[in-house]
């Protein structure tokens, strides 16, 4: 994630949960993890997709893991997709929002221009 969104949840006194996502492992996503760090205190799952500075570009089964556990729970999702327009290898952006209206309810997407037209900065 952006560091900024994680200093915001810091500046509120609420508690963040991160989970740094491993080159050994391929930056794999764990759906069975992503459980684990779910508690009933969760308010917000953020999600960085495609995923700075890694590129990675997350899939719809993924994406979908997210959208169940945020749905069933009741948890906010805050998507960060300011790389979607910069992908690489035939991999495809996917709008976590766009996967279904509950998903879409729970679900703050941030984006700009900045990447896409090269601009960062301004």
């Amino acid at each position: 994630m952006y560091t900024p969104f994680k200093n915001g949840i810091d500046a509120t006194g609420a508690k963040a949960v991160y989970w740094e996502l491993l080159e050994d492992d391929g930056y794999r996503f764990d759906e069975e993890k992503l459980k684990k760090l779910v508690t009933k205190k969760t308010r917000l799952i953020g999600v960085c997709n495609p995923h700075n500075p890694t590129g990675r570009v997350m899939t719809k089964q993924e994406l979908k893991a997210i959208a169940d556990i945020a749905v069933d729970k009741k948890i906010n999702i805050v998507s960060d997709e300011l790389w979607e327009d910069i992908v690489f290898d035939d991999h495809k952006h996917i709008s976590i929002a766009s996967l279904g209206p509950e998903v879409s309810d729970l679900t703050l997407t941030s984006w700009g221009f900045s990447k896409t037209f090269g601009v960062a900065g301004l």
